[in-house]
């Protein structure tokens, strides 16, 4: 298995990666083979559905780059564009990766990108500023476009924003364009600073993590009008916590049996059963991710390993996860300076 990390580089993030890390696992350990040295804060990185093409937002910056993935899992540069905002913090793939989606932070803007038949990025086609009626747009409650999360079908784009606690929504036209869904936007609750979103592999549920409300919201998922419903809110802290919190990072296992989110101040990971009928959330039980600030993590394709990346300690510390989808010990820590996401690719022959 192949795993891609993404971290910060420049002073003005605090910074002190070097770029994108390579490393290949050898039962659980990992040996690095790479580091590529590129644009400023390589944070978000994502992987093309034919898995040829690696992608990476520049945290701080306006450029969103796209690397080779070379048949021994080394990266090569493979040119970058503009991201069509400032800042930009997440990025989706649309149309079997033809389209590029970023949700530029700072600027408050989702831009459509094109790519070739390659992979190669071409240009930006589509920059929309998303603006929500009845908030102040400006100031510390401007727009803060803070994740794409694209639906399972591959039609919508979904956009949590965490300046203006709500949830945009877009219907993708495949001709290039994103347009407002009937209903363009829902509601989180106020002030839980919506961040990023995962949906239920099965069940029509959408979970929504709020970085400032320290809060996992559950949607109903209506995936012909891409309207959401509320159905519930959590904690992502035990009962008894008292802690300067940030939440993160959510993901969905996939058996559907599992969501976990990420809490940067607690330094802990989040799970929380599902019931397998209605996909509401039980009861919290939080395990001490071995590190400061666990910006990311990410559950390896088998499902039996979780792992996190301690932005703050320069760690990605591995966690084991048992067929109930518990949290185990942690087992293994490897070294990766300023880590900020992770994404696996997969050995094999072209």
């Amino acid at each position: 298995m192949l795993i891609y990390v993404g971290s910060y580089t420049s002073a003005d993030r605090n910074g002190r990666g070097k770029g994108i890390s390579v490393f290949r696992s050898v039962g659980n350990v990992w040996k690095h083979f790479q580091t590529l040295t590129t644009y400023d804060n390589p944070s978000l990185l994502r992987i093309s559905p034919g898995r040829r093409v690696l992608y990476a937002v520049h945290g701080g910056r306006t450029r969103v780059s796209a690397y080779t993935i070379e048949p021994d899992g080394q990266l090569a540069a493979f040119g970058s564009v503009a991201s069509g905002g400032e800042n930009p913090v997440d990025l989706g793939l649309l149309a079997n990766g033809r389209f590029v989606v970023t949700a530029n932070y700072t600027s408050g803007t989702v831009a459509l990108l094109r790519a070739g038949a390659d992979g190669a990025l071409v240009d930006v086609c589509q920059i929309i500023k998303l603006e929500r009626p009845g908030y102040d747009n400006v100031g510390p409650l401007a727009s803060m476009p803070h994740g794409v999360t694209i639906s399972p079908a591959g039609n919508f784009v979904l956009i949590p924003n965490k300046g203006l606690d709500c949830i945009f929504v877009f219907r993708f036209d495949p001709a290039g364009q994103l347009v407002p869904a009937s209903v363009p936007y829902v509601s989180c609750k106020a002030g839980t600073g919506p961040r990023h979103a995962a949906f239920h592999p099965r069940l029509p549920i959408l979970y929504v993590v709020g970085e400032l409300g320290c809060s996992v919201e559950a949607f109903h998922w209506d995936a012909t009008t891409g309207e959401l419903h509320h159905k519930q809110a959590v904690s992502t802290l035990p009962g008894a916590a008292v802690s300067d919190n940030l939440a993160a990072e959510i993901a969905v296992s996939a058996d559907g049996r599992s969501v976990y989110a990420s809490n940067r101040g607690h330094n802990s990971i989040a799970h929380f059963p599902v019931d397998r009928l209605t996909g509401l959330l039980g009861p919290v039980v939080c395990t001490c991710c071995l590190g400061k600030e666990p910006r990311a993590f990410a559950l390896a394709p088998n499902g039996e390993v979780l792992h996190v990346a301690n932005q703050e300690s320069d760690t990605i510390t591995s966690f084991s996860i048992n067929e109930a989808g518990e949290i185990g010990a942690g087992f293994a820590s490897t070294q990766v300076a300023s880590p900020s996401s992770i994404c696996f690719g997969a050995d094999r022959e072209w």
